[in-house]
């Protein structure tokens, strides 16, 4: 779950701190009224002390003993911090002493620079003197920071981040990197996953912590409904005063006008296409968090942004990208990722989002979430939301907010204001997606036949034709989560695509946009195998020689019996996946013998 980002090198640059012999420093760490984090001693002289820069007060330091057997008036001494930078440098807070002993709590450092330690001194006598007797270093890391995936998601659309990080930020990446998974329960109501974010801090701090290091905060990069958990356990009873800083990216904080279209029965032509493409259960769900990402829900407009709006405040930066329509000009079939967003894409989104830009998922407003210049940005005019956490702008944003003191001006410190925001279903969206029985308009896929096999790595035609249709969607599945996608201002089309080797059954759905602005429709599918065997002569089926791979096909293979060729079948256990003739045929020698096929199932 954990990546270390070793702090070996600066042992190297700055070397032990130094310490008098006979004096003893240990390192507590602490989170006040924050049950199994009770004070706990984590570190003692002679190792380095470290501590994240994240401004919680979850170090405490206490100093014993006497250089060469000489006491020390602890009563009259003082911990303080070299530098008075604290935001660089930290302070120290309250201060218990006795005779044998100083003990004093640090706040931690809020950033980090090039110079990433800070000096304690011991000092004794009234607060006009400054000789220190006693000299020790803290290391200072950067905040842990957390990485927050969204619905239907899961951590791995993190990994390019994160290594992109460590890589550009090298010392001053976060302490730790964390992608926060909870996949498995991702399509389920916000309530659901309400321990998400404070397990994974606790787990962050205390993994932490047995590594010798102090942290009380974590910083949280949180992507579309990752954000919104977020905030959730921020303005929670429940919350502990543990995150730093909170950047949101894509997050719809005011809800999702797409989520109201997705979910509602009404919006026909969504539901076709969910109906013909889902091969798997996967593109849209009526679940749990597409019921709590509607605009007008009571996850959003009462859990969310209710009476508990802001009940704590920490410094926050949101992250925005939008994308134009799709299909505004004609466009070839193209591969296209995401199928959840591009089987609706070219959509009077416009409609859909109450003329709001969008990231096709999410509204402009909705993700600043009425945070006021400076402390959002919109950093790509043409990133959809999807993608959207390995887009090099986005990145080169989120090193920025690391690294930037959580007190600057890119950051915003009076909590979320998200705009209470609107669904309306519009005509051309409400339209009936037909199945071909309106009688003035058709649409037809006359490429490639229901059912046919295609080798993998090849070409294949997708051709259609139209009756009193203006232009023809072509949305074609090729994986879980992905699509071809392609439109064209015509009647009729012919679009070649490549096919991948992945071995799976493959959707096909047109739509065609009639005059009063409904759509007719068709659909078909076809299978793509790897494991053909072709007719390279006449001969018996069970000859090896008869057949390009090299062997009698088996129950796992597509037999394809080419043009002039004539195959025997000799035996009774002869058997493939299934037999295309191009040209050639079967032949049995007797009536006893059989060829038994394993044909796919639509």
């Amino acid at each position: 779950m954990f990546r270390r980002l070793a702090f070996l090198w600066l042992l190297l640059i700055y070397g032990q701190p130094l310490i008098a012999q006979s004096f003893k420093i240990e390192h507590y760490h602490q989170l006040t009224n924050h049950t199994g984090f009770e004070r706990q001693l984590i570190n003692t002289t002679p190792f380095l002390f470290r501590v994240c820069a994240d401004g919680s007060r979850a170090s405490l330091f206490r100093v014993s003993g006497s250089p060469s057997g000489t006491p020390i008036p602890y009563l009259q001494t003082r911990l303080q911090v070299l530098d008075p930078d604290t935001l660089r440098y930290g302070r120290i807070l309250t201060t218990s002493q006795s005779a044998d002993y100083l003990e004093a709590e640090f706040r931690h450092p809020t950033v980090v620079d090039n110079n990433p330690v800070t000096t304690l001194q011991l000092v004794i006598g009234p607060p006009s003197a400054t000789t220190a007797i006693l000299s020790f270093s803290v290391l200072v890391g950067q905040a842990p920071l957390l990485m927050v995936h969204g619905l239907n998601s899961d951590n791995t659309i993190y990994t390019d981040m994160e290594n992109q990080l460590i890589t550009d930020l090298g010392p001053l990446a976060p302490s730790f990197l964390v992608r926060v998974d909870y996949g498995a329960t991702s399509r389920a109501q916000f309530a659901d996953n309400q321990q998400v974010i404070p397990h994974y801090i606790d787990a962050t701090v205390a993994e932490l912590k047995t590594r010798r290091v102090a942290a009380g905060k974590v910083d949280i990069i949180g992507h579309s409904m990752g954000g919104i958990l977020s905030r959730l356990y921020l303005q929670s009873a429940n919350y502990h005063d543990d995150i730093h800083k909170l950047i949101t990216l894509n997050t719809p904080h005011g809800g999702s006008q797409m989520a109201n279209f997705l979910f509602q029965p009404s919006a026909n032509l969504a539901l076709f296409v969910k109906a013909l493409l889902v091969t798997g259960g996967y593109l849209f769900c009526n679940c749990g968090a597409f019921a709590d990402l509607r605009v007008d829900s009571p996850a959003i407009r009462s859990d969310l942004n209710g009476i508990g709006l802001n009940n704590h405040k920490v410094p926050s930066h949101a992250i925005v990208t939008t994308k134009g329509a799709l299909f505004n000009t004609p466009l070839p079939l193209k591969p296209l990722l995401t199928a959840a967003e591009y089987a609706l894409a070219g959509m009077p989104l416009g409609d859909i989002f109450c003329g709001d830009e969008s990231d096709w998922v999410v509204a402009k407003a909705s993700q600043i979430g009425g945070l006021p210049q400076l402390t959002y940005s919109i950093v790509d005019p043409d990133q959809q939301h999807s993608g959207s956490t390995k887009n090099t702008s986005v990145i080169a944003k989120l090193k920025q907010l690391i690294i930037a003191p959580s007190t600057g001006p890119l950051f915003h410190k009076d909590g979320f204001s998200p705009p209470t925001l609107i669904y309306r279903q519009c005509e051309p969206l409400a339209g009936s997606a037909s199945t071909g029985s309106q009688t003035q308009s058709s649409l037809i896929i006359t490429q490639p036949r229901r059912g046919a096999y295609v080798k993998g790595g090849s070409s294949l035609t997708i051709a259609t034709t139209g009756t009193n249709v203006s232009e023809i969607r072509t949305i074609i599945s090729y994986s879980a989560d992905s699509l071809y996608v392609g439109r064209e201002l015509a009647s009729a089309t012919s679009q070649t695509i490549s096919i991948d080797k992945r071995a799976t059954r493959r959707v096909v759905v047109v739509l065609g946009k009639t005059p009063d602005g409904t759509y007719v429709s068709d659909s078909t599918y076809f299978y793509v195998s790897n494991n053909f065997c072709e007719s390279f002569q006449s001969g018996a089926w069970t000859d090896a020689a008869t057949w390009s791979c090299g062997h009698e096909p088996g129950p796992t293979d597509i037999a394809v019996l080419n043009q002039g060729h004539v195959v025997q079948i000799t035996t009774n256990t002869a058997q493939a996946n299934a037999v295309i003739s191009q040209g050639g045929k079967l032949v049995y020698t007797n009536s006893s013998n059989r060829l038994r096929l394993r044909v796919e199932q639509p």
